[in-house]
């Protein structure tokens, strides 16, 4: 479990430091002080691979043309600053330099081979021309192995098939194939029951199963039996809120039952490492569709997993409410091991700052309505 974490030049990130961190972690700031950016940080040092970081890129539209015309991602995007030479950022617990990750930004050449393929070599200026295009690529770095993430062509650059990573409900929802992958591993376990249970949240669900979709044969669908009704209903059809949940719920159990080497890390000589991982759960805007009045319930349900599962969650917030849940959540739970991080640009500096709220703060903020948003 991550303890402490820091980031340099990474995106909005000039320089970011969290000394302390919780088994429960909720994230709040402004709006593009870095909460997303945060996640995106901790799903790629968990992966230690390029899955995470070009995933990030195509999510955002971060693309530019080559000049052969082909969609290239973006790797300046990755940087503080877009710079257009090479830079560094690094990802990591504070004061363990082994587990450090660095990223560096720098030039590859892409040569054209006689069969009409390509190959890359890093690139380093010299007096005469090049033979081939110049194009932005990654080299990362963790003790004294490297692995490089070239310059390819986007459809070639996202990963397809089975989820990687740790599990990652984004903002707007999990992608249905990797929320269909996670229920597989969930379902006919007692795993599946957990899942109702968080369900139970939202409404009366007795039993939940993905079936085919009747209109596309080629994509499953959930249906939830109700306590009451006649025939079993699609999920969605109970609203978004009910949907989050699920995912929510989920997200945990897949966390807690995915073997180690769904990582695919990049780095050889780190496969097998459980030092931090899939066991990592990220949400961002937790509060979405969830109604306030159940966010402290939904908290309760967080800790609960986190700790049963050994699991460690980050979530975002831009809800005061959500806030307020988090709290009296861990007021009625003297096991819960949270956090509230609070993140904020520091004025004068380039460089962002986070504030801890930790067991004993957080009544305080309550109470007095100290603004952490």
């Amino acid at each position: 479990m991550l303890t402490s974490f820091e980031i340099k030049n990474f995106r909005t990130f000039s320089h970011l430091r969290i000394e302390r961190l919780g088994r429960v972690n909720l994230i709040a700031g402004k709006n593009n002080v870095g909460k997303t950016t945060l996640l995106e940080a901790l799903r790629f040092y968990a992966m230690r691979s390029a899955t995470a970081l070009r995933e990030c890129l195509v999510n955002r539209d971060e693309l530019r043309r080559s000049g052969t015309n082909e969609a290239q991602l973006d790797f300046r995007s990755l940087f503080h600053g877009r710079p257009t030479d090479e830079a560094e950022a690094t990802f990591g617990p504070l004061g363990e330099s082994a587990r450090v990750l660095t990223m560096r930004l720098t030039d590859f050449e892409r040569i054209e081979t006689s069969d009409g393929r390509y190959h890359y070599e890093e690139y380093e200026e010299e007096e005469t021309a090049p033979e081939g295009e110049i194009l932005k690529g990654l080299i990362l770095q963790r003790n004294r192995e490297e692995v490089s993430i070239l310059p390819e062509p986007t459809q070639r650059a996202v990963g397809q098939g089975r989820y990687v990573g740790p599990a990652l409900v984004s903002a707007g929802g999990v992608r249905d194939s990797d929320l269909v992958q996670w229920w597989d591993d969930i379902s006919l376990t007692p795993g599946e029951e957990r899942v109702l249970k968080w369900l139970s949240l939202m409404t009366a669900a007795e039993g939940i199963a993905a079936v085919e979709d009747p209109v596309r044969r080629d994509r499953r669908m959930f249906k939830v039996r109700i306590s009451g009704e006649r025939e079993p209903l699609p999920l969605k059809s109970l609203g978004g809120g009910a949907f989050r949940v699920f995912q929510f719920a989920t997200a945990t159990e897949f966390a807690s039952r995915a073997p180690r080497d769904v990582q695919r890390t990049s780095f050889k000589g780190l496969e097998g490492e459980s030092s931090e991982g899939n066991e990592i759960v990220l949400i961002d805007e937790i509060e979405n569709g969830v109604h306030h009045t159940l966010l402290a319930d939904l908290w309760k349900s967080v800790f609960c997993a986190a700790r049963e599962h050994n699991l460690q969650v980050f979530a975002t917030t831009h809800s005061w409410d959500c806030l307020k849940g988090f709290s009296a959540a861990m007021t009625k739970d003297e096991d819960a091991d949270g956090l509230a991080v609070r993140l904020e640009k520091v004025v004068g500096e380039q460089q962002t700052g986070a504030v801890i709220i930790d067991r004993e703060d957080l009544p305080i903020v309550i109470r007095d309505s100290i603004e952490v948003r």
